[in-house]
């Protein structure tokens, strides 16, 4: 079975695929030859018949096998899920603009961790599946994607740990700290200030500054 491009145009045959009755083509193609006998069936022109729902093949060519059903159905019910995840996006005014790049990756990572136990608590809850009507392919579906959840967060996480972010995010809040003092030790002498009293405003912002530290750990 060839894989057809955007328009239908097929790798195999380097024809197009245009159903007669309309709808998605099918990937498959005629056979030429006898059914029985030494010979075997060859690939022909392209296969006339519309690609069932969510599959690449019309019925006669593997589309009412059980697996690919099955497939399809799960393929079906991811697609609705991530539609109704999209939705739920805002609108690009409306997002936060990321000023720490890594603070919002640490974020990121607490996020895709509650949506992959969001996820898992779905998966798990067969009973009220059940209950709700939901079919098996939603079910599986739904395994399949907190399971994809589970490898992106740990994917994202596996990537967090070896950038040491922590560290980074400690160096940068630390140069920060340096360039208060730089500057606030130059705003004490041209303030013309007495060396006790440039003691006692530094000794006094280290304090507030530890303070605030402190908070915010």
């Amino acid at each position: 079975m060839s894989a057809l491009g955007p328009n239908g145009d097929c790798a195999q045959c380097g024809k197009r695929h245009v159903p007669t009755t309309g709808g998605n083509p099918c990937a498959g193609h005629i056979s030429t030859g006898p059914k029985d006998g030494p010979l075997k069936q060859r690939a022909g022109g392209p296969c006339t018949n519309p690609a069932m729902t969510g599959q690449a093949v019309c019925h006669a060519h593997g589309g009412r096998n059980p697996k690919a059903k099955a497939a399809a159905a799960k393929r079906e019910a991811e697609a609705k899920i991530v539609a109704t995840a999209r939705k739920l996006i805002p609108d690009v005014a409306d997002r936060e603009p990321i000023r720490n790049p890594l603070e919002r990756l640490l974020e990121l990572a607490s996020e895709a961790d509650a949506f992959r136990e969001s996820l898992r608590r779905l998966a798990n809850d067969v009973d009220e599946h059940i209950a709700s009507g939901g079919n098996d392919a939603q079910l599986r579906a739904e395994v399949a994607t907190y399971r994809q959840a589970l490898k992106d967060t740990t994917d994202l996480l596996v990537a967090i740990a070896k950038l040491d972010i922590e560290t980074v995010l400690a160096r940068i809040e630390s140069r920060k700290i340096d360039l208060v003092i730089t500057a606030l030790t130059v705003g004490l002498d041209e303030a013309n200030l007495s060396n006790e009293q440039k003691r006692a405003v530094m000794t006094g912002v280290g304090r507030h500054l530890r303070s605030v530290r402190g908070s915010a750990a």
